[in-house]
């Protein structure tokens, strides 16, 4: 970061931000802005991603329910993985800010596609184009219902539409995470009544650039009339601003409460988009599609059937109707008084008059208004009618009107049970691909869950976490066509790649042998209870995510000798058995990488040549020394022994050489739980910080923990120092 920025930035970015700094992102281009906050093209400095960043409202840091719920809903919001929707990377607080990084959409939104096509006079969109858009929209509130997450601010502002053609939603669930007390603020900020008239009443908001809008004006055009009331929230008030949006991407503009169907605006519209849309602006929830599956299925039935001009004679009262034109009469009896009533008008319609009719007497034969090209039909009875001519029959009310289109429920085919087929299954190694086929033979998508062993599912991937057994249930839910699958279970084991030994032999025949230490997790170090603990032993967990090999033994004098042809050694009797000392860390060449002399360019030039050109010998890291050590152990020595008295400790003689004056010959104790011997006592070892781990032999217990550790010159030779080889893999 630039010492330009190290500021804190004013409380309104300016609109030309380009270059400025926050957090570890640059920001570009002021890309839209509203009551949410403003959103920048940026790029995120350390992994040079190009984003969409939107900085929230600066006041909401304020906020203590804001702070404690964004973390949360940031998690929540960022598990939403769907093609049709805008996918939420990460989330943080820079700078009194808020933020929330997003997937970059090289497009515009749908506001700005239809007023670039409109250019001034409401226009609609394309048909095919309505169709598409509406198509991935309500496959993302789909998806997104099914996990729990209603949208709350639906509009064209938020539906992104990129250059391939692409739709996604973008700020789903953002209102959650800003919360309801800011939204009402802004909501009483507008000084609208939450009514569905003020709110289908409101102009349409024409296009404005990014760095002019900010009004929450936008937001209250696509609210349903409970998101107004602060009701809480229902996934049907997404399908009520869906109704709005696709009336607004068929003609231009938004509707009024007495809205004309956008049939009776565009003739050139081939499909039955009167029905669908006011199912969806019903002002009660319960009138409005249950779901958006429901609405996804409609909306396909509705893609298969052409408008049609129908003429219904006869039909049952039909209720909660858009309104339209209608005219009331009454059928008496002959006493009967004749009485006329007509209910209120819209714009479009105006029916000619018409009087009470007697039971009986000659049929009416209603005529249709001059603007209407409908035919009339009944639509409650007592009168039968049929083609156009209505014949009383019995007493009572009848309304006739211009018919609507009737919605014809989609015929459900009946649902078929469907199999899961698993590919044969093979032993995973830890570290490899590792590829799961499963498929249902109704193509539907399979559902993978861990129910036992080291492993997890992620991103509907499965991700290997240690070795062992891994059982996997794997099922399909189903849907409208077929039934949920039979669950299964199949069970694999995963293996280490590493070999559970390796031999490797030097010059002259001298053998040296390594085993396996696998990986894992573990707490290093020693609390400040456990006797002998020095400040340096802080406790830590260290995480081994790659398994190496490690000599049995630390190296012995003939092994050192086979390759260095040297023999350094104090104690040489009982060669070539006992551990080689008196080496300096200097002088193994285990810390110059480009070095040829010294013991481990030799030994890694002998790997090499003996086919192990995978494997790289060195010296262990202090964490992976003390890991080894302790081979699971979280007692002060392996195998869970711990200290009971100062000196001569049954247990602790069982594993180490200490408390002497020379060294012994290499594995004459017994070995810890994963094969190394000599890990406590013996010879000091160097390890590639260049402390010195294990205690010596003339060390008391207490300096041969599996935590003790000190320091040394490396270049002074020490009659008390070895050291032991790792194998780390280098595929």
């Amino acid at each position: 970061m630039s010492s330009d920025n190290q500021d804190t930035p004013p409380p309104f970015l300016p609109v030309d931000a380009a270059g400025m700094i926050i957090d570890r992102y640059k920001l570009e281009v002021l890309l839209g802005a509203g009551s949410m906050g403003r959103v920048y093209s940026a790029i995120q400095t350390v992994t040079k991603r190009r984003c969409a960043l939107k900085l929230l409202p600066e006041n909401l840091s304020a906020n203590r329910d804001f702070v404690a719920r964004f973390q949360t809903e940031a998690q929540l919001l960022a598990s939403l993985n769907h093609p049709n929707i805008v996918q939420i990377y990460s989330g943080g607080e820079a700078q009194s800010r808020y933020f929330l990084e997003m997937e970059y959409v090289d497009g515009g939104d749908l506001q700005k596609r239809v007023a670039d096509l409109a250019q001034g006079a409401p226009k609609g969109l394309p048909e095919s184009e309505v169709i598409q858009i509406t198509d991935g929209v309500l496959a993302a509130l789909e998806y997104s219902h099914q996990h729990g997450i209603v949208h709350r601010d639906l509009k064209p502002a938020n539906i992104l539409l990129s250059k391939s053609g692409q739709v996604k939603v973008s700020d789903f669930g953002l209102a959650t995470v800003i919360g309801d007390q800011h939204f009402q603020e802004l909501l009483h900020a507008s000084q609208t009544s939450p009514s569905l008239a003020n709110v289908a009443s409101l102009e349409t908001i024409p296009y404005t650039p990014a760095d002019q809008s900010g009004s929450f004006a936008g937001t209250i055009l696509y609210m349903s009339p409970q998101a107004m009331r602060a009701e809480p929230p229902d996934p049907r008030d997404d399908l009520f601003s869906l109704g709005i949006v696709v009336y607004y991407m068929l003609t231009g503009k938004t509707p009024a409460v007495n809205y004309t169907p956008v049939s009776k605006i565009r003739k050139d519209l081939t499909f039955r988009w009167d029905p669908f849309i006011a199912t969806c602006l019903a002002e009660d929830r319960t009138n409005r599609f249950a779901s958006a599956t429901a609405t996804r299925a409609s909306f396909a039935q509705l893609r298969r059937a052409r408008s049609q001009k129908l003429l219904v004679v006869a039909v049952a009262l039909v209720a909660a109707v858009p309104v339209f034109a209608v005219a009331t009469w009454k059928l008496s009896s002959p006493k009967a008084s004749v009485v006329l009533s007509q209910l209120p008008q819209s714009d479009s319609i105006t029916p000619e008059p018409v009087v009470d009719r007697v039971v009986g007497s000659v049929p009416v034969s209603p005529s249709p208004p001059a603007t209407s090209e409908d035919p009339l039909s009944v639509i409650r009875r007592p009168l039968p009618g049929s083609n156009e001519v209505v014949t009383g029959s019995a007493p009572g009310s009848v309304v006739v009107r211009p018919p609507l289109p009737i919605e014809v429920p989609p015929v459900v085919a009946p649902r078929r049970t469907q199999a899961i087929t698993v590919e044969p299954i093979r032993d995973a190694v830890l570290g490899k691909p590792f590829e799961l086929v499963a498929q249902s033979d109704s193509g539907l998508p399979v559902r993978l869950a861990v129910v036992s062993g080291p492993a997890v599912v992620r991103d509907e991937k499965l991700e290997l976490r240690g070795l062992g057994q891994v059982t996997l249930r794997i099922t399909q839910p189903g849907d409208a066509s077929f039934l949920p699958a039979d669950v299964i279970e199949k069970t694999f084991t995963v293996q280490d790649p590493l070999p559970a030994t390796l031999t490797v032999t030097l010059p002259g025949n001298v053998e040296m042998t390594f085993v396996r230490i696998p990986a894992g997790r573990a707490l290093l170090g020693s609390g400040d209870d456990e006797v002998g603990h020095r400040g340096e032993e802080r406790l830590h967990e260290v995480s081994i995510r790659q398994g190496f090999l490690m000599s049995t033994t630390e190296v012995t004098q003939g092994q050192y000798d086979a390759l260095t042809g040297t023999r350094p050694s104090y104690f040489r009797a009982g060669w070539p058995s006992r551990p080689v000392e008196q080496v300096r860390l200097a002088d193994l060449g285990a810390r110059n990488t480009g070095a040829t002399t010294g013991f481990f360019p030799r030994l890694n030039a002998v790997l090499k040549a003996s086919g192990y050109g995978n494997w790289q010998a060195t010296l262990p890291s202090e964490d992976e020394w003390e890991y080894a050590c302790r081979a699971g152990s979280a007692t002060p020595f392996a195998n869970d022994v711990d200290l009971t008295v100062p000196r001569n400790d049954a247990a602790v003689n069982r594993l180490a050489v200490y408390g002497r004056s020379e060294t012994s010959p290499v594995a004459s104790k017994s070995p810890n739980a994963w094969g190394l011997y000599d890990m406590h006592g013996n010879v000091a070892e160097w390890t590639s910080e260049g402390t010195l781990r294990g205690g010596s032999f003339r060390d008391d217990p207490s300096s041969i923990r599996s935590a003790s550790r000190f320091r040394a010159t490396a270049s002074t030779p020490d009659r008390r120092f070895g050291f032991r080889v790792v194998l780390h893999s280098v595929d």
